[in-house]
C-alpha cells in the first residue's frame, strides 16, 4: 500500500493523470483486500473521476464494476 501511495504522490507531482488514476485505482483494490471498504470505494472513485476526465471509458467501466463489488 505504501508503494502505491508513493507513487500517487509522483504522478500528481510530474502531472500524469493517467498514471494517478491508475495509482487510485491499486490502492483501492488494495483497500479492498484489506476489507477497508469506505477507503476502498473513495479511491475507486478518485480513479474514475480521473478516467472520466480523461475520456478512457473503458477504465470508467472497470471503476464502475469494482463498487458495485463493494456494494454486494
Amino acid at each position: 500500500m505504501e508503494f502505491y501511495q508513493q507513487s500517487l504522490a509522483i504522478k500528481r507531482e510530474i502531472g500524469d493523470r493517467r498514471g494517478e488514476a491508475k495509482s487510485w485505482f491499486n490502492l483501492g483494490f488494495t483497500y479492498y483486500k484489506l476489507k477497508r471498504i469506505s477507503e476502498a470505494k473513495e479511491a475507486f472513485l478518485q480513479s474514475r473521476e480521473l478516467f472520466q476526465a480523461l475520456g478512457l471509458a473503458g477504465y470508467v467501466q472497470k471503476c464502475d464494476q469494482e463498487i458495485r463489488r463493494l456494494e454486494t
